[in-house]
């Protein structure tokens, strides 16, 4: 692992994590994907997770919220070692929204938030355009609103973290840019928020950290400064390989439907 170290600032002492994952390994069955993986994640901040297809970072977060088993390592979540399962850690304070649309087509956007337990005033006054939806299903939404609901829904249930997987994917640059400054907002009010996200300049000018995964395994890691410093080298040695087979194979032979974590 290449750490970039950070230098003092004379900020306050840091609070305990509320994410900490130290020497993970996992993977699908028999197929090992993601290995001595360490990370932490802190109230008021956002990670970054960055590198390429098959990288194992969908792998990590899935593990990291209780998807998948741990076959090594372990995990904490609010001080506490854990191998509780999804709903589990969703009831603690745990929302994951997953590279999938996280929504029920089937369901109104009234309907979607309720099932949630979200608050939607909420809900509204972070994506206001749901507000003339809340009658419509879901399945009917545009691709953007459909993913401006699913983080609506986990975050106007105030969770204390939040994993995200590629909020952006196939996404405007303009949508892109309201569900990143709505996921700043809620780390500005005390959310902690783990992200991986394919726009790597545009994420690191939100987040505070990110870390750099290659192989399985955590490459680099530092602030979202340092990252950007280091772009060239980023984008040369770590994001630009294509899937590997043995996750692409864990996945699917694991493809099913997913429960909802935020409901």
């Amino acid at each position: 692992m290449t750490a970039v170290t950070s230098s003092s600032n004379g900020a306050a002492a840091p609070t305990a994590p509320l994410l900490t994952a130290r020497g993970v390994s996992s993977g699908y069955g028999a197929i090992p994907v993601i290995s001595d993986v360490h990370l932490e994640v802190r109230a008021g901040e956002i990670v970054a997770m960055l590198g390429s297809n098959g990288a194992g970072k969908t792998t990590t977060l899935l593990t990291l919220a209780g998807e998948l088993p741990v076959t090594s390592g372990e995990i904490a979540f609010l001080g506490s070692t854990s191998r509780s399962s999804l709903y589990q850690r969703s009831r603690q304070g745990l929302a994951y929204v997953t590279e999938e649309r996280s929504v029920f087509m089937r369901l109104t956007v009234m309907e979607n938030l309720r099932l949630a337990s979200a608050d939607r005033d909420e809900a509204f006054a972070l994506f206001p355009e749901l507000k003339s939806l809340a009658g419509r299903r879901a399945g009917l939404l545009s691709g953007g609103e459909q993913q401006m609901l699913a983080l609506a829904r986990a975050l106007a249930r105030k969770p204390k973290l939040l994993l995200a997987d590629e909020l952006s994917l196939g996404l405007a640059p303009m949508v892109v840019d309201r569900l990143l400054a709505a996921v700043r907002r809620a780390a500005d009010q005390g959310v902690g928020v783990l992200l991986v996200e394919q726009h790597v300049g545009k994420v690191l000018k939100y987040a505070d950290r990110a870390y750099v995964m290659r192989r399985g395994r955590i490459a680099m890691s530092g602030t979202a400064g340092e990252m950007r410093s280091r772009m060239a080298e980023i984008e040369e040695s770590y994001l630009s390989r294509v899937a590997r087979p043995d996750e692409a194979a864990g996945r699917q032979r694991t493809a099913r439907p997913r429960r909802s974590p935020d409901g």
